[in-house]
């Protein structure tokens, strides 16, 4: 027998996203080949960095949600940076039910904070079995909505990518975020999340 829970952030089954950056629908069209991306940059261009970035989703259905697992991805799409994938994360929740209002920040508790490594990129860079869909087990929550707010990506948050890392004076191998935005690689002003799912329970085949 296999169980197969109902996953709560899918936008199939009625749920919907907000946040920063662009695309937030793509988290939760349960497909690691699209992905929510966050731009670091101020409206006048300077690089504030993607420390704090979130995405808001308003769970499937009218009543909370028992939520015991969540699933990540930190997939991106060809072509762009696996710098700028998703290192760590926090998970906030709001419970519109029990009279909180979901619209504000104020409205939300923090109920997980991920390892520094939740994805856990090496050198040279990361690789895709870094960055696919992972669960994560948390504390059990009741929920009307499931935030997703980000502490690091691949490049900010990787060890193996801060400071150099070679002696070629050619080549700046430091992803440190204080840089200027006009010189900022890409993977230093993104971050990228393929995938958000939330479960009641997790797997199981008896």
């Amino acid at each position: 027998t296999v169980v197969m829970p109902t996953n709560w952030a899918s936008a199939a089954g009625g749920a919907t996203a907000t946040g920063d950056g662009t695309t937030p629908g793509a988290a939760l069209d349960e497909t690691e080949a699209t992905n929510w991306s966050a731009d670091g940059r101020a409206a006048d261009g300077t690089l504030s960095g993607i420390a704090g970035k979130q995405i808001t989703i308003d769970l499937a259905g009218s009543e909370a949600r028992n939520i015991t697992d969540v699933a990540v991805s930190a997939m991106i799409a060809p072509g762009q940076s696996r710098f700028a994938g998703l290192r760590s994360f926090e998970l906030w929740a709001c419970n519109a039910t029990a009279g909180a209002d979901c619209s504000t920040d104020a409205g939300y508790t923090k109920v997980y904070t991920s390892a520094g490594d939740a994805f856990p990129g090496d050198a040279p860079r990361p690789d895709g079995p870094h960055l696919i869909l992972r669960d994560f087990k948390v504390p059990k929550f009741k929920a009307t909505h499931l935030r997703l707010r980000v502490l690091t990506n691949q490049c900010t948050g990787g060890p193996a990518y801060q400071g150099e890392q070679d002696l070629d004076p050619t080549a700046t191998t430091d992803c440190d975020i204080n840089v200027s935005a006009s010189t900022a690689a890409s993977s230093r002003r993104f971050v990228r999340t393929a995938e958000i799912q939330a479960f009641s329970s997790e797997p199981l085949k008896d």
